[in-house]
């Protein structure tokens, strides 16, 4: 077993050590990020649950399989070393010290359907405030045998959601129920100087949710608490060393493909720590009375970002830009599989957008308040946008957080970008 373990903090170290047959049936740890719920329970899962003799499948949990790996398996591995797992990525089986688990995804509405019918004593469950209702009711359900376990970790979310209507504010779950809140301060491997940059990484409503742990709703415009920080520049004034080979990291535009609605393409310049939005392309197929094709938008896309594409609103040509004209990345809309695959044909490097609209949104703003976002004046339509963004005041009273889908195409194309561009890691380093 290996001996990079971290050290727990007093409430972590309590759940871990804590046999199973003295837990609750359910048992959430609730609250920030990086406070060490995830942590905890890969070490529960370690140090009990291994050897939790319970009827019924062992099942972790969480967005997708990929996810999985990412927030536990990874972690889990490193620590138990190689001679004590066995890991099938593609079926989701897992056996660890001898136990068999399976870890499968729980995203959307057709994931209730895959537990139909199954036993379930053991249940790992990684930010189940992202898993759809059906889902969740339908586990409950299935964890039917005597001393079955369910451990579940999440971020705060809206005040509405079924989770926290419907379970954690239930009294009938109340005799079945833990409730464990964690803060930044319960994870004793962060310093100080690490806590001020992962507050700082957040704005607004996430900073409520994410660093304070609180169930907040959002309201009112998104952007409301970064889009003043945005670096608005004149097309003249861009660092003239960007353009050049070295002056910048990467190269992108980011896609939001339109049939009804406009297209837009947004050139992205990463200069290794903020993001110039330079020039944008905006074609809006009711306003002028025309919808293209596919084909049509590739080619429009290829004369953008061709030498003559360089010119500017008087006709001149910029050498300086067509300087850093390589094969950008092209990050489209995961919706767009037909423009993607006319894109590829062409030879661009094309890669499909990241569309979790919420935790897009959280970066985006994230992006926003660190003072990393510039953004050409001469992209009128993304600029013109981002003020009235709003939320849906209606979805958000019956536990749907999302915004109103108006006037939003070029921050939909942002949005696709910043996922691309910006881990969580890279922004509390920024």
């Amino acid at each position: 077993m290996s001996s990079k373990v971290l050290q727990f903090g007093p409430k972590a170290h309590a759940f871990i050590m804590q046999p199973p047959e003295k837990d609750r049936k359910y048992t959430i740890l609730v609250g920030s990020v990086r406070s060490s719920k995830t942590w905890a329970c890969t070490a529960k899962l370690i140090v009990h649950l291994c050897r939790y003799n319970v009827d019924g499948r062992r099942m972790i949990f969480g967005k997708n399989k990929g996810s999985i790996y990412k927030n536990i398996l990874i972690d889990l591995f490193e620590i138990v070393g190689k001679e004590n797992y066995s890991y099938n990525q593609q079926s989701g089986e897992l056996w660890l010290f001898g136990k068999q688990f399976f870890c499968m995804g729980a995203q959307d509405e057709g994931a209730a359907a895959s537990i139909l019918g199954m036993t379930i004593g053991i249940a790992v469950c990684d930010e189940i405030v992202k898993y759809p209702r059906s889902f969740v009711m339908q586990l409950f359900l299935r964890m039917s045998p005597t001393g079955s376990r369910l451990y579940a970790t999440t971020n705060p979310d809206n005040p509405y959601h079924y989770l926290k209507t419907e379970v954690i504010d239930n009294p009938k779950f109340a005799p079945d129920l833990t409730v464990l809140e964690f803060t930044l301060d319960d994870n004793p491997n962060i310093d100080e100087d690490e806590k001020r940059r992962i507050k700082a990484s957040q704005v607004g409503v996430f900073y409520l949710r994410f660093i304070l742990g609180r169930w907040v709703a959002a309201e009112g415009a998104i952007y409301r608490d970064c889009w003043p920080k945005v670096d608005l520049y004149e097309a003249d004034k861009i660092i003239p060393s960007i353009y050049g080979w070295g002056g910048y990291v990467d190269h992108l535009v980011f896609c939001d493909v339109g049939t009804a609605n406009p297209q837009v393409y947004l050139e992205a310049i990463d200069d290794g720590r903020g993001l110039w939005i330079d020039r944008e392309y905006y074609w809006d197929s009711n306003k002028e009375m025309r919808q293209k094709t596919g084909r049509e938008y590739a080619d429009d896309l290829q004369a953008w970002l061709s030498p003559e594409g360089y010119r500017d609103s008087n006709g001149i040509l910029s050498m300086s830009r067509v300087m850093r004209r390589n094969q950008p990345r092209i990050v489209v809309d995961p919706a767009a599989a037909d423009f993607r695959l006319e894109l590829t044909s062409r030879g661009f490097w094309v890669i499909e957008a990241n569309n979790d609209v919420l935790d897009g949104i959280r970066r985006v703003s994230s992006v926003m308040s660190r003072g990393l976002l510039h953004v050409n004046n001469e992209c009128e339509h993304l600029i013109r946008e981002a003020p009235g963004y709003i939320w849906d005041e209606k979805a958000l009273k019956v536990g749907d957080e999302q915004p109103v889908k108006m006037a939003d195409h070029s921050l939909d194309a942002l949005r696709y970008g910043c996922m691309e561009v910006y881990s969580d890691y890279r922004l509390i380093a920024a």
